[in-house]
């Protein structure tokens, strides 16, 4: 069951922050939050603290030894905000794309040495979803991976 209410998006994003930070430390990746806004969504906190973790914790597993990853916010006139989350890791291909959100499937990540289930995107996906929000990514082989999520504002 989710409880839906106005949530402050930033304190819940330095929260999150905050627990990726010691994975991020020993791999030498840093983590910026830019376009530091007073933007307010309305979500379910515990399941957008969930989602988030998961998008951070995967950009941090999946990039470069001293990389980076930046987490940028933004709203439209749509009413509705925009979290990216962009890593410096070796990117998608773009054929492959469409299958990242299917349960269980790591493309070959299972073979690297880098810990995960395959079902972290699924579940993201459809925790969106019941909050109205969505989930989508964008990527480059060699230059890195943006994944964004939008909810409604408050």
């Amino acid at each position: 069951d989710l409880e839906l209410g106005m949530i402050p998006l930033v304190p819940v994003i330095r929260d999150c922050i905050e627990l990726i930070q010691p994975l991020a430390a020993k791999r030498g990746i840093t983590i910026e939050l830019t376009g530091v806004a007073d933007l307010t969504v309305r979500s379910d906190r515990l399941r957008l603290r969930q989602v988030l973790v998961n998008l951070l914790s995967n950009a941090v597993k999946y990039n470069r030894p001293d990389g980076s990853v930046r987490i940028g916010l933004g709203a439209d006139l749509a009413g509705r905000v925009r979290v990216t989350i962009a890593d410096t890791g070796p990117g998608i291909a773009p054929e492959r794309l469409s299958e990242l959100f299917t349960p269980f499937n790591r493309l070959g990540a299972e073979v690297s040495g880098i810990e995960g289930t395959g079902i972290g995107l699924a579940l993201t996906r459809r925790i969106l979803e019941a909050m109205h929000g969505k989930v989508g990514v964008e990527s480059r082989p060699g230059l890195g991976s943006l994944f964004w999520i939008d909810l409604p504002s408050g």
